[in-house]
């Protein structure tokens, strides 16, 4: 749907990158095993499985990366700007957001993803509501992408899900 630099659903559903498995994807030098990585490379070839992950890519894609600003490259999404409406705003974002936990958790997060997913969405929502200011935190904080790489789905974001963990 939303092309992203962390979208690997285009190569068809091959197998994780570096699961030892052919495909487009592997060889990327992405380490499922690592630890804060909830699926396991047999977990992640269950059709339902790949259609959820898929979903939640592309949401957070829309939602914190699907533009980049002229002249750099600093990517934003719908967040920021959908925040720009008071209040009403930053609560759809917050529900999109928890559409995004919902699935990790149907995907067999563990609790303490889920919760450190919930505390950055508390954060981006409480520190969203605040008019301007707020809405440049929600172009910097990116809430949706800290939780997708919390489960490790987001090569190239360890220093996020390390951020993320220490927001909490």
């Amino acid at each position: 749907m939303f092309a992203s630099t962390y979208d690997s659903q285009a190569d068809g559903g091959a197998a994780p990158a570096g699961s030892g498995a052919a495909g487009p994807s592997a060889g990327r030098g992405f380490n499922w095993a690592s630890p804060g990585v909830m699926f396991d490379a047999a977990g992640l070839r269950d059709a339902d499985s790949l259609r959820r992950i898929a979903r939640i890519r592309a949401l957070t894609a829309m939602m914190d990366s699907i533009f980049t600003i002229p002249g750099t490259k600093f990517r934003v999404g719908l967040d920021p700007i959908i925040g720009l409406i008071p209040v009403l705003g930053d609560v759809i974002s917050a529900l999109v957001s928890l559409y995004i936990v919902y699935q990790a958790r149907r995907l067999g997060a563990s609790r303490r993803i889920i919760m450190l997913m919930l505390a950055n969405v508390a954060v981006d929502f409480a520190l969203g509501l605040t008019p301007v200011a707020g809405d440049a935190f929600d172009a910097v904080f990116k809430a949706n992408i800290r939780n997708l790489a919390l489960l490790g789905l987001v090569p190239g974001w360890r220093r996020a899900a390390s951020a993320a963990r220490r927001v909490v």
